[in-house]
């Protein structure tokens, strides 16, 4: 019956090439051929004149095409004399495989080498020169994006024509058609697209067939159900074959998938929490981790763990919230952490004595699972951008717990943690710096504290308050404050530096502002007419803007640093805010907080029914509604803006300084 089928689908083609791949000159090189299956390859990647020139760390990233099922790896490089090397060792059951290159920073990863859109990718042979089962299928949907098979996000705009996908789908089934079962999804996709209006006919009619082949799992009866619901809207069809799958696989995709949907849509009550605590335990998660590719449902768990969480959570039972911390994987408890315990100890909605046993827990078990790939989503994310990713969420949390500790005055109980943060993210929050200073002032370790603020100031993340004492401590150990200035210049990095000028030239602009007239804190009217010849910086921010409020300390740095100079101004304009009562609450945060800012309050505007009139022209000329936003006036002419908060109060005070000495040293 197999056969019979294969042969009332098939096309009679031309041979198959031997080598599927590039021949022509490529950055990619080190093996020729096809890759052979179950062996190593050489790597030796190129950037001159691609689009990594220039990046400081590459890395590799490589598909592959295995046992008919897309995975991904890492390939890692070294660079020698601007040649990038490395070796990838391909599995015996891949039977395609295809690479490209990205920055090693997973921020970074919006540029890839990709061979200029054509593709680094082979299909493989095995030890024998043959073929293996799948490389055909793989060489025809991994070019055809459109088809929604291959890899997303690999090509940009390329994508082989339908006749290519059909021919190459039809070599496949002439060399491997007892593998129907394991690409009848990719086959009847192509089927739509070359079918046309007779599409209905034919899908039915290949469908009737496949169901007919013996042995069939859940998953192919999965298909043929969607395509009866879907694409056939055959609800009769469609509705008789869900109910033989779910009598035949209680515990299955189908079976899990339906309860999900079902509890989903009830109301947020005590029903559907019992309901909740039924379905896990009918369908365990630890169960679905041994066949993961069934049904690819890692978001059940994660949406069923958020919902459960945060319910439990918000009822004060918090010994059933840490019961099924063990259950969750790093990237679920990551986003419990996020949105429970994060944002009641930021908003202090609950008191920390009742957030610190679970901040605890929540750690020690994220950091038991910081490696266990949950971030990897599919092929989104190679194994070691998974563990980067992990890396940086858990220095974040870490972070939040240690300033939970601190607040507590737990400073004994913090120092553990601050060896578990990564090298990157021990002094990379200015909260968390100023913090240890405290821990270490605390606990006795007042040795230390000279050496952590350099490396602070290393790596530009410091406070006021931290460079006060930096200063008192470098005067103790010097005898004399003369030359402070200059020695925390030759601490900070001088690439660093680099970098950050050649992003604020690259930012100035010079665009001419409409004068406006507005109100000081102080009932005060401030015309920006009278600031020809002054160079004005603009902060506008608002009361509830929280990173608005975070950057007050880089500004203040900045503001101190030219408050002898009258050439320079700083204003702070509140807007968008609203109501009647905002003034006061201006004034009331003023009057709780050291910052001494000249503050203007924008005009407000009937139509928006807030005070957002002078922000909104400025919004136009930068297309950005979004705040906090600076702006750096000379003349009465727009010549720098920048949007957002970098988290370091030194680095926006360096910022802002720079853009300062720019537009002094102008003629």
């Amino acid at each position: 019956m197999r056969n019979k089928f294969v042969i009332i689908v098939m096309l009679l083609c031309g041979l198959a090439v031997n080598v599927l791949g590039q021949e022509e000159k490529s950055r990619l090189s080190g093996f020729t051929g096809s890759p052979v299956a179950g062996t190593r390859l050489e790597i030796q990647y190129d950037p001159t004149g691609g689009p990594l020139v220039g990046k400081e760390a590459i890395t590799g990233v490589a598909y592959m095409y295995n046992d008919y099922c897309w995975e991904v790896a890492d390939v890692d490089l070294s660079e020698y004399k601007g040649i990038w090397y490395g070796n990838f060792y391909v599995p015996r059951n891949c039977a395609f495989v295809a690479f490209k290159f990205v920055p090693k920073d997973v921020n970074d990863m919006g540029v890839a080498d990709n061979n200029d859109d054509k593709g680094f990718m082979w299909v493989t042979l095995d030890q024998n020169g043959q073929q293996l089962p799948g490389g055909r299928l793989a060489w025809a949907i991994f070019r055809k994006p459109s088809l929604g098979k291959g890899v997303m996000g690999y090509f940009n705009q390329y994508d082989i024509s339908d006749e290519a996908v059909e021919m190459w789908m039809y070599k496949e089934l002439e060399y491997f058609p007892q593998n129907m079962p394991k690409m009848f999804d990719c086959f009847m996709a192509m089927v739509k697209l070359r079918s046309g209006d007779q599409y209905s006919d034919a899908a039915r009619r290949y469908i009737t067939q496949f169901l007919s082949i013996p042995g069939l799992g859940e998953q192919q009866y999965l298909w043929a159900r969607d395509l009866y619901r879907f694409e056939l809207r055959d609800t009769e069809k469609a509705d008789s074959l869900e109910q033989m799958i779910l009598a035949n696989y209680p515990h299955g995709a189908a079976a899990r998938f339906k309860t999900f949907k079902t509890i989903e849509q009830m109301p947020l009550d005590d029903v559907k929490l019992d309901s909740t605590r039924k379905f896990l335990a009918d369908f365990p998660i630890s169960e679905w981790r041994k066949h993961p590719e069934q049904g690819q449902h890692a978001f059940i768990y994660y949406s069923t763990f958020r919902v459960l969480e945060e319910a439990l959570f918000a009822k004060h039972d918090y010994e059933g919230f840490a019961s099924w911390f063990d259950q969750m994987n790093f990237q679920t408890l990551n986003e419990v952490y996020r949105w429970n315990i994060f944002r009641m100890f930021k908003l202090k909605l609950s008191p920390d004595e009742v957030i610190y046993p679970l901040s605890t827990a929540m750690i020690e078990e994220m950091m038991k699972k910081q490696d266990d790939l949950s971030f990897m989503e599919d092929v989104r994310y190679t194994p070691g951008q998974a563990r980067e990713i992990a890396r940086r969420q858990l220095d974040d949390k870490l972070t939040s717990h240690i300033l939970l500790l601190t607040r507590m005055e737990k400073y004994e109980e913090t120092l553990p943690y601050f060896e578990n943060l990564s090298k990157e993210g021990l002094y990379s929050n200015s909260d968390l710096n100023e913090a240890y200073i405290q821990i270490l002032e605390k606990t006795g370790n007042r040795s230390k504290i000279f050496s952590v603020l350099e490396e602070c100031v290393r790596e530009n993340v410091v406070t006021p308050a931290m460079l006060e004492m930096l200063k008192k401590v470098y005067t103790e150990k010097y005898g004399k404050s003369e030359g402070f200035e200059e020695y925390v210049q030759s601490l900070k990095s001088m690439k660093e530096l680099e970098e950050m000028k050649k992003e604020v030239k690259a930012g100035l602009t010079n665009v001419a502002v409409e004068p406006f007239v507005l109100e000081s804190m102080t009932g005060k009217k401030v015309n920006s007419k009278d600031w020809k010849g002054k160079i004005v910086v603009l902060d506008f921010w608002a009361t509830w803007c929280g990173p608005c409020k975070m950057a007050f300390p880089g500004m203040q740095m900045a503001v101190d640093k030219y408050a002898k100079d009258k050439e320079v101004e700083f204003y702070f304009i509140a807007t968008q805010e609203s109501g009647d009562k905002y003034k006061q609450k201006i004034k009331e945060y003023f009057a709780k907080n050291d910052f001494t800012f000249n503050v203007l309050y924008d005009n407000y505007n009937e139509k928006s029914q807030s005070a957002n009139v002078v922000f909104s022209r400025f919004a136009k000329m930068f297309n950005d509604s979004g705040i906090p936003r600076k702006v750096i006036l000379k003349d009465g002419v727009m010549r720098y803006t920048s949007g957002g908060y970098c988290g370091s109060p030194s680095k926006l005070a360096d910022e802002i300084s720079y853009v300062i000495e720019l537009l002094k040293a102008e003629k």
